[in-house]
């Protein structure tokens, strides 16, 4: 009886905890059909590509501005030209450094990060337009 009574409990403890967790930053990563109707509906667009500059010069979005996480003062460049109030828009090649990128930016207080979910490939795959320089 007793470890049927254990089991219980920790099934319960998991589920709870499992249930209790936010959906945190991955409700916030968008396909592409999602993040194009959500850049599309805001009125002050707030769009970074953290590539590299030779990569946004091979083509980037539309309106985007170039911001390269990987550059030393990622962060203090973002909040020089990015607002924390509003929601920001982060993609690059992948989605692995726009992740990177969202996480820090949430860190340092940014309230609404939104990821295009497999990047710009994953854009260019969906058939979705690219601005090209």
């Amino acid at each position: 009886m007793k470890p049927s009574i254990a089991l219980f409990l920790w099934v319960f403890a998991v589920a709870t905890l499992a249930c209790g967790q936010s959906a945190g930053p991955a409700e916030q990563v968008l396909a592409p059909a999602a993040y194009q109707a959500a850049i599309e509906a805001e009125s002050s667009l707030q769009l970074v590509d953290v590539r590299t500059a030779p990569e946004f010069a091979q083509g980037h979005l539309a309106q985007a501005i170039n911001i390269d996480m990987r550059q030393s003062g990622f962060v203090a460049n973002m909040e020089q030209q990015v607002a924390k109030d509003k929601p920001v828009y982060v993609y690059c090649r992948s989605g692995r450094r726009s992740a990177a990128a969202a996480q820090m930016l949430r860190q340092a207080g940014y309230t609404e990060v939104y990821d295009l979910q497999g990047g710009i490939l994953n854009w260019t795959a969906a058939k979705m337009p690219v601005a090209q320089p």
